[in-house]
């Protein structure tokens, strides 16, 4: 599969789960590959310090430590961690455990927060901890579902709700905050951060062949295109900052 276009013309991909290494990549399609393709862009053949604050079973970390880079890996489930790093067990909603964390002196080069920042309660929050996790030439990358994607969009005019995010979908996969792109924008100013990129991920065809019924949709929505505004294509929105 070609990684690098967002949004092709035809596709079909399934969602199904996919691996790196034995290890579940918990993310869309090819997002994990996109998102070290623009690592290695800053890294410039350098190694680099790494922080992949919510990492889940660690499938992007073992991925970057195989690129050569240093690893500091953090989520909530030592047992469901496989990587071949340094892991630190954390609950980003337990508040004592992150600033026990960030009392320690640290140095890193990137900070990701990769589909972690709409499981949290407080996505201000969230973003201040990486603000605290950042030296003045830190990178932080941090990326979340974008609903206003062209699927996005057919799904609340069908059902009147934001896809992903469900009454359901607060237990499975743990979606609690919905996060739109001004609203992305303005939390980072307020945060005094520079906003250096913003860029969509992960793979969403404009003609699906998921099933018939995906397939109809997307044919129904393509005349649609051509009006809609804003950032309608890939399954997230990745935002790349730095503190101001």
């Amino acid at each position: 599969m070609d990684c690098k276009k967002v949004a092709p013309l035809f596709g079909k991909d399934k969602k199904e789960p996919r691996y790196y290494k034995n290890i579940r990549m918990k993310t869309d399609t090819c997002l994990h590959e996109q998102l070290v393709e623009y690592i290695n862009t800053i890294s410039q053949n350098k190694k680099l310090k790494i922080l992949d604050w919510g990492c889940g079973e660690g499938a992007l970390s073992q991925r970057l430590v195989d690129l050569g880079h240093e690893i500091i890996a953090v989520d909530m489930d030592a047992n469901n961690f496989k990587a071949n790093c340094q892991f630190v067990q954390i609950d980003f909603n337990n508040k004592n455990e992150v600033e026990n964390f960030l009392e320690k002196k640290h140095d890193f080069d990137v900070v990701l927060g990769i589909e972690v920042i709409e499981h949290v309660k407080s996505p201000y929050e969230y973003l201040e901890y990486i603000k605290q996790l950042c030296n003045d030439k830190t990178i932080a990358i941090v990326s979340t579902p974008n609903i206003a994607s062209w699927w996005g969009r057919f799904w609340f005019l069908l059902a009147g709700e934001l896809w992903g995010f469900s009454y359901e979908s607060w237990d499975d996969p743990g979606h609690i905050n919905p996060i739109n792109e001004i609203e992305m924008k303005r939390i980072l100013k307020e945060k005094n951060f520079n906003l250096i990129d913003i860029f969509e991920g992960g793979i969403l065809p404009i003609i699906w062949f998921y099933n018939l019924k995906r397939l109809l949709i997307s044919l129904f929505m393509l005349p649609f295109r051509l009006i809609m505004k804003g950032k309608k294509d890939g399954w997230v929105l990745i935002y790349v900052f730095k503190k101001g």
